[in-house]
């Protein structure tokens, strides 16, 4: 039997998340780049491009392989942690005076030209970045070097979201709102993924309940 051949689109997108892409392939990387270069922000996570399309480690290639450029920056070293809260962070830039908590896994960011959104705060770890974004063409690309407590990656999110120019509505937690259409017609769809009820406005959504409206 054949075996068949999935291509790889992301061009469709304005903006894309690759959480632990561990496997780095020519194709993607080349897609991925022109993404960027295009106008389109990417999000990755740290264990991002450590190995081949044949799942070794590339010998002579510094992490994230094939991608030094377009983040911005090298791993020097990594570290596997089991507690979710292992170290400190401390904000940068527009994240200046925030302070917060990371784990689980830990890249050791070297910076060449890219942005630090927040470095590691703990004894002998000062001198890396823990999350940095590097703009290339009109677009952007984050790079999320560990782990990050629930506050901070809010905030992240928060800002990703002003980059992308997206509209937030708030909302209680947990209760997806999203609008869909086009001019001519559009509806609003509140998703209450809780196992309470839950209010918004004048509505009130049951658990686990969907409605969707005319906007």
């Amino acid at each position: 039997m054949g075996k068949a051949k999935m291509g790889i689109v992301i061009n469709h997108s304005e903006n894309i998340f690759l959480p632990q892409m561990i496997i780095t392939k020519p194709e993607m990387e080349e897609k991925v780049e022109a993404f960027v270069k295009n106008g389109g922000t990417v999000i990755v996570t740290y264990r991002h491009a450590v190995k081949d399309a044949d799942n070794n480690v590339p010998f002579g290639e510094t992490l994230p392989v094939h991608y030094n450029a377009l983040a911005g920056l090298t791993v020097e070293e990594t570290e596997s942690l089991q507690d979710y809260d292992a170290f400190p962070v401390v904000g940068s830039g527009v994240f200046e005076g925030v302070e917060g908590t990371g784990g689980i896994f830990r890249d050791m960011i070297q910076v060449q030209d890219a942005e630090v959104l927040f470095h590691y705060a703990d004894a002998f770890y000062l001198e890396f970045a823990a999350v940095t974004r590097k703009q290339t063409g009109r677009g952007t690309l984050y790079y999320v070097g560990c782990g990050l407590e629930e506050k901070i990656t809010k905030l992240l999110m928060e800002q990703v979201m002003r980059d992308w120019h997206f509209q937030m509505v708030p909302s209680e937690e947990s209760l997806e709102i999203v609008t869909r259409g086009n001019e001519k017609q559009k509806v609003t769809m509140y998703i209450n993924h809780n196992a309470k009820e839950v209010t918004y406005g004048d509505m009130t959504l049951a658990p686990f309940a969907c409605k969707i409206l005319e906007a």
